[in-house]
């Protein structure tokens, strides 16, 4: 199964929910997209946010050079499941049949400690996450 993680501009949220799914799931694949990436799609996180590589560097994962992708429909059709995590509306054009929301805030422009709570909100999500898909 492919797992596609949504945040708005795929620096923070989605970047880490990515590399937490695909360094604890044994059996599927995750790739993350922003609904706002634009001006980021194509650079790497770690010209985009010393915070996020710092924080996901603790949990010894290093996603420096993780570049920022645009939302597609394209990267939608390869997912069998989408886990949208931005505050934005959902785009209609989506599969609601095979879409997760979760309510995580947006750590830009927070203090750092904050951020390490997104990360852990997030690798908690993840994991309960693997256990439904891997053990149903």
């Amino acid at each position: 199964m492919k797992i596609l993680f949504v945040c708005k501009s795929n620096i923070g949220r989605s970047q880490m929910a990515e590399a937490f799914f695909n360094n604890l799931s044994e059996y599927h694949e995750a790739i993350s997209a922003g609904i706002d990436a634009r001006d980021y799609s194509g650079r790497k996180i770690r010209e985009l946010s010393e915070k996020v590589c710092r924080c996901m560097l603790e949990e010894g994962i290093d996603i420096s050079d993780k570049l920022s992708k645009q939302l597609t429909k394209k990267l939608i059709s390869q997912c069998e499941l989408i886990v949208w995590i931005a505050p934005e509306e959902v785009p209609e054009y989506l599969n609601k049949d095979k879409l997760i929301l979760w309510n995580i805030e947006d750590a830009g422009g927070k203090p750092y400690e904050f951020w390490r709570q997104v990360r852990d909100e997030i690798k908690k999500l993840v994991t309960d996450l693997i256990e439904n898909i891997e053990h149903s």
